[in-house]
């Protein structure tokens, strides 16, 4: 098989010992010759040390270098995606969160998918929630993918962040038109989005992709949990309304799409939320995010 270099990003939080999923089944999958450099980023809110991770040591004979950064501020992930696209040299980049289950063959998998036909710009795991195993991404015009294979870009396709498997070809396509690969007004809820909506931007200006699903994840989806605690709400609302403001059809649905979010909150009583997504609307970014609203 074709040898691809290869530079990989897990993302945790509030998570000392790095003992988190992704780092227990990163450690054990196998690696076929794969050139290889690992990334941890710690967004806070303590330091700690890569060495704490009781998979260190398996970790560095398949990863070279093991690169911890600590981010205490609790950095937009967009920021730290965008920052890891453009630091590291790589063909390929993947990307995981810290509740990631990564099967065995999942390298192996990416690297026969490549093999057999190089001209790929982007691949997508099959997303699997740990909670109950039901299949949830990528989707395609709202219906969850159910194979592996080319996947046809005429149509609306998402996924989560984890997982995300981004070819150097890809970035290039987004440098050429300045953009960026992620949307640096979001910083939580809305980033993995981002992505897929900057990837029909792409699309718009004529951009031919290579789209394949390969390999899969078991993923602690918070949306299936059913319980929605008053942070997360918080968060999801940056998301509806930034997403509202710049990635609806045309300006007027974006206000009506506001106006019924503000309503929905003043009906359920949270005008706290109300007031934040009026608020949220006008600044024009998550705020956690410093960035010129034009970006």
């Amino acid at each position: 098989m074709v040898k691809v270099k290869t530079a990989v990003l897990i993302v945790t939080y509030n998570n000392d010992k790095l003992a988190s999923d992704s780092f227990k089944t990163l450690a054990a999958t196998a690696m076929p010759g794969s050139d290889c450099s690992l990334t941890v980023c710690n967004n806070g809110p303590r330091p700690t040390d890569i060495v704490a991770s009781p998979w260190y040591d398996q970790l560095a004979t398949k990863f070279h270098p093991v690169t911890l950064i600590n981010h205490l501020e609790n950095r937009p992930l967009s920021e730290i995606y965008n920052t890891f696209l453009t630091d590291n040299s790589a063909e390929r980049y993947i990307i995981f969160d810290d509740d990631s289950c990564i099967p065995d063959d999942f390298f192996t998998t990416l690297d026969r998918d490549y093999s057999s036909d190089p001209v790929i710009d982007l691949q997508l795991p099959l997303i699997y929630s740990l909670q109950d195993n039901s299949l949830n991404y990528p989707k395609i015009n709202d219906v969850a993918v159910r194979k592996e294979g080319p996947v046809s870009t005429d149509q609306h396709i998402v996924s989560i962040g984890s997982g995300l498997v981004i070819y150097r070809s890809l970035l290039a396509a987004f440098d050429d038109r300045g953009i960026q690969p992620f949307d640096t007004r979001f910083a939580l809820y809305g980033v993995d989005f981002s992505f897929f909506r900057r990837l029909a931007l792409l699309k718009s200006y004529g951009v031919v992709l290579h789209i394949k699903t390969s390999s899969y994840l078991l993923h602690g989806l918070s949306a299936a949990t059913g319980q929605i605690e008053a942070w997360r709400e918080k968060e999801r609302m940056y998301d509806h309304i930034l997403s509202a403001r710049y990635y609806s059809d045309n300006a007027l649905i974006g206000n009506l799409k506001m106006i019924r979010y503000i309503i929905k909150y003043l009906l359920r009583g949270h005008t706290n939320l109300a007031w934040l997504s009026l608020l949220t609307w006008f600044r024009g970014h998550h705020p956690r995010s410093n960035v010129d609203i034009s970006a």
